[in-house]
């Protein structure tokens, strides 16, 4: 039975009601904003004889106030029916054998999947094969959690058979029917339980939390770039602090990643809302961040900038010149995002802000634009041939570079050069000037 009508009608006709719970607004309407496109499809839909309906995160988004990423809508029509309907539109067959096809709509595309139950799970990972059913509640039935197994039509109301509104008040991420079974079908499931208690700083429930312990194994089964990518959102939503004190065996063993200590496992959580900056907070070093992301398929770029946050982190620059070989070393942009990850660091473990310091000494210097980089010198390699052979150029220039940062050389392409020369009498493979 559609729960939102009797709501409605307690309330009044138009009125709307806000709920607050642990920092997040739940939107209390009869009328919930569908895009344009979604209600236009399920019109569609229903005009044809069809029962029709917005399901899963994008309802959940919207009572949340949170605008959907996407769309998903599930119908009583079968696939060759759908595809029939909306004739004349650009369609495309995502996913027949599984019941799912794509409509593109206003630009946007729409999944429509018909209502569906499912076979035996593969690998705990997909199912053997889905059966086409006639009820929206056995096609709900099937999804991992109560927030994402919600239905909503604009002439209906709210669709929910298994408490999810509830939940969503309460700020309890619970399983459909029995968690283990949920984690036996597909295994990724755990790890989305986690992103979704972390993003949205809800509490696991009970048993479903139990059965995120007991069903790690299966995580083994699930891609490294899958498990990567859950653990992303999970690192960056507001609970991960929390979540992590309670499940990080599981995240450990998921991800075959070494224990994080406490004060590191703070910082992260303290830090600012930066990829690469949490995930560098999460290693002792370099190294290990390396191995582990590597085995996790991450990008080259976000490899480096963990490393560096990583390698770098227990560090300090007291004086003008450490900084500046700093911002030579890891260009401005990490550094600052460096100094970052040391203050979420300090803060954690209670210690002086020394990372301040060396910030206003970065600031001071680039405001300045003082030279710390080869790029910024007043000459280049082609100015130096005449001093020395190419292969000691560029240790030429390194030497120059030094002298200028450590105030001693001003950055002037006349004295630089002059410099060069007189350097060069102590290069091992000298060259005769031109006019000699």
């Amino acid at each position: 039975m559609p729960l939102w009508p009797l709501k409605q009608a307690a309330a009044g006709a138009g009125r709307r009601l806000f709920y607050f719970s642990r920092g997040i607004c739940l939107r209390m309407s009869r009328l919930l904003k569908l895009s344009s496109g979604a209600e236009r499809i399920i019109n569609i839909l229903e005009q044809k004889g069809y029962q029709a309906y917005a399901v899963g995160g994008c309802v959940r988004d919207l009572l949340l106030g949170l605008t959907p990423a996407d769309w998903d809508i599930a119908s009583s029509a079968l696939p060759q029916d759908i595809m029939e309907a909306f004739n004349g539109y650009s369609v495309i067959p995502t996913g027949i054998k599984h019941g799912t096809v794509t409509v593109i709509m206003e630009g946007t595309p729409f999944e429509i999947t018909t209502f569906r139950t499912e076979g035996r799970y593969v690998a705990h990972r997909r199912p053997e094969k889905v059966n086409f059913v006639s009820e929206l509640k056995e096609d709900l039935r099937r999804r991992d959690f109560t927030l994402n197994a919600m239905a909503y039509n604009p002439s209906g109301g709210l669709y929910d058979f298994f408490g999810g509104e509830e939940d969503l008040k309460a700020g309890v991420l619970r399983c459909v029917g029995e968690a283990s079974e949920r984690f036996w079908e597909d295994a990724l499931r755990i790890m989305r339980a986690l992103r979704f208690a972390s993003v949205y700083g809800f509490q696991i429930e009970k048993n479903t939390g139990l059965a995120v312990r007991a069903c790690a194994p299966y995580l083994k089964e699930i891609s490294a770039e899958r498990l990567g990518s859950e653990f992303n959102k999970f690192l960056l939503g507001r609970g991960f602090y929390s979540i992590m004190q309670e499940y990080a065996e599981v995240v450990y063993y998921a991800l075959d990643m070494p224990e994080v200590g406490q004060f590191r496992l703070k910082a992260a959580a303290l830090a600012p809302n930066d990829l690469e900056m949490r995930l560098g907070l999460l290693f002792e070093s370099g190294e290990w961040a390396r191995r582990v992301l590597k085995g996790l398929r991450y990008d080259n770029k976000t490899i480096r900038g963990a490393a560096i946050i990583a390698q770098e982190l227990l560090k300090r620059e007291a004086e003008a010149l450490e900084v500046k070989k700093m911002l030579n070393k890891l260009g401005a942009e990490y550094y600052f995002k460096l100094l970052s990850a040391r203050e979420a660091y300090e803060r954690a473990a209670g210690e002086s802000p020394a990372s301040v310091y060396a910030r206003n000494l970065a600031e001071e210097i680039l405001s300045k634009g003082q030279c710390v980089s080869l790029k910024q010198l007043a000459v280049k390699g082609g100015d130096l041939r005449e001093f020395v052979r190419a292969p000691a150029i560029g240790s030429l220039l390194n030497a120059l570079l030094e002298e200028v940062m450590q105030g001693g050389l001003p950055n002037s392409r006349e004295l630089l050069l002059k410099r060069a020369g007189e350097l060069a009498q102590d290069c091992a493979q000298p060259v005769l000037r031109r006019h000699d």
